[in-house]
């Protein structure tokens, strides 16, 4: 089995390629959720292996850790893993041109055993996986003198005094959302505005986002979680649907609520055994329908196709947060009859952020990192009568 790239999938190899003629040795590579970034950086540690030189891929779940190894055997690459278990002690694993392990992994056998790279006989690019979550820069500063390229659909870190452009020279996109949603690659979204009050919230200025204790009055009354469930069941009733939720006790509540108006859910937490999480993940996997909530651990790296719906039962200032929970819902699956996918906003990010298929500038974002505020300004409005967001333009609802 081989791998047919796509036109900007190929864009995108080329054009790092470019920047690194150009001399930039640490570039980030952005492509929204499901656009196919794994063979972009299947592709490009393929050409470095060809050139008799090493690479490691560093991914953040153990789940990614095969995916990633599988997509670049397929171009013919041998690869080899680096785990918690074959590196012990500071052994080795099978020698080999193409290196994939775990991002915490790594870090802890280099920096337990200094001359670790050194034993594989020497890294020269460096693949990292997610690269919007804070752990990037202590990896960076292992690998400074290497080539090094970051993957991420939202290529913006949660710290303004440490953005990206401070540990990358450049960055690449080849392709926005709606590209791919007009190629065929991505499900377009269907947004709703539910009106809920948040007169209650809080924005904490020090983490820029909103106090979870304001968020959890706003969310977590009887009336809000009836609101919910209201919404889904005439919006989205029969779908399969993925709640984000502020927090543990309220997905909790949200979940015993759906369940005892009759409707299967699920309730995942960080705090949730694995073999739990396994099964929920599987029942929700095979399930016709049905609300999978959660607290903040579907957030990013988590494919399940068959959903159909989004639902934000939260506010986020963020927009990673709001890029990563929508993409969930973006995967094609011609299987359950998908052509698009709903989201359901009870926290009025559709207002902060704009719709999750508008085109967002990530370049300007890399050289001009925004700060997150809580203002509702994105050039959207709602339609009054089925709450269905659209563009300010538009003349009519679809």
């Amino acid at each position: 089995m081989s791998i047919v790239f796509r036109p900007y999938q190929q864009d995108s190899i080329e054009l790092v390629r470019q920047k690194w003629k150009e001399g930039k040795r640490k570039v980030v590579v952005t492509l929204a959720t499901g656009g196919g970034k794994t063979y972009i950086f299947a592709g490009i540690s393929k050409i470095i292996s060809d050139k008799k030189k090493r690479v490691i891929v560093l991914v953040d779940r153990k789940e990614l850790l095969r995916q990633a190894a599988a997509s670049i055997e397929k171009l013919g690459v041998e690869v080899s893993l680096i785990t918690a278990e074959n590196s012990k002690k500071g052994r080795l694993p099978v020698p080999c041109r193409v290196y994939v392990a775990m991002q915490e992994t790594l870090f802890r056998r280099v920096t337990k055993y200094p001359d670790f790279l050194d034993r594989l006989g020497g890294i020269d690019l460096v693949v990292m996986d997610e690269v919007h979550g804070g752990h990037f820069r202590r990896l960076v500063k292992l690998f400074d003198d290497k080539f090094i390229l970051g993957f991420s659909a939202t290529p913006k870190t949660s710290s303004t005094k440490e953005p990206l452009k401070e540990y990358f020279d450049d960055i690449v996109c080849a392709a926005q959302i709606e590209d791919l949603i007009e190629q065929g690659y991505l499900n377009n979204a269907r947004t709703y505005g539910i009106h809920m009050d948040l007169k209650g919230l809080r924005f904490d200025k020090r983490t820029r986002e909103f106090d979870d204790d304001s968020q959890n009055l706003v969310f977590g009354g009887s009336a809000s979680v009836n609101s919910i469930i209201r919404n889904y069941r005439e919006l989205a009733g029969g779908t399969k649907a993925l709640c984000f939720c502020v927090g543990i006790e309220h997905s909790k509540k949200v979940s015993i609520a759906f369940n005892m108006s009759g409707i299967q859910s699920w309730h995942l937490d960080g705090t949730t055994p694995q073999d739990e999480r396994l099964q929920i993940l599987e029942e929700f996997r095979y399930a016709d329908e049905g609300v999978l909530c959660n607290a903040q651990v579907l957030t990013t790296g988590y494919d399940e196709p068959t959903i159909k719906t989004i639902i934000l039962a939260k506010a986020v200032a963020s927009v990673v947060s709001y890029f990563q929970m929508c993409g969930r819902g973006s995967r094609l699956c011609d299987a359950v009859g998908k052509d698009h996918f709903k989201i359901l906003d009870f926290g009025n990010n559709w207002k902060r952020h704009g719709l999750w298929q508008s085109p967002y500038d990530w370049v300007d974002e890399f050289y001009n990192p925004r700060v997150e505020t809580p203002d509702e300004d994105a050039p959207v409005r709602v339609c009054p009568v089925c709450q269905t967001v659209l563009p300010i333009a538009a003349t009519r609802c679809t």
